[in-house]
């Protein structure tokens, strides 16, 4: 098993990566199988609220902090880590596509952080000097 540690970013970034991918044809299988880790990190109701996340002019935005009570001045994170558990075979097709998409150059520059996080969570070594 792996345990992946994301925040609203990486889940975006993970579904968009994984619905590229999926337009390139595979099996119903393998289709199957990516559907079930886009059913991992699906936002809940809750999350969609909290973080008020929304499309606009073409990108995802959304709240990172949040009052701690009605009414209060007092702010705390709620984009914060979330684990989500994938079996070896889910991560394998993860550092499968992450790598591809690597050599294919397909990240830009504003991706970089996050996708660096998948990276090493997926022990993706990428060259960093």
């Amino acid at each position: 098993m792996t345990t992946l540690k994301l925040k609203a970013i990486h889940r975006i970034l993970l579904k968009e990566m994984i619905d590229a991918d999926g337009k390139k044809g595979h099996s119903l299988s393998e289709l199957n199988k990516l559907n079930k880790i886009l059913d991992k990190v699906e936002f809940t109701e809750e999350e969609l609220r909290d973080l008020n996340l929304r499309l606009e002019n073409g990108a995802f935005h959304w709240n990172v902090k949040k009052p701690k009570e009605e009414g209060s001045e007092e702010m705390v994170d709620i984009d914060i880590d979330k684990d989500f558990e994938l079996s070896d075979e889910q991560a394998k097709m993860l550092y499968n596509i992450l790598k591809e998409k690597d050599e294919n150059k397909g990240f830009q520059r504003s991706e970089v952080g996050p996708f660096m996080d998948l990276a090493e969570q997926l022990e993706y070594e990428v060259e960093v000097d």
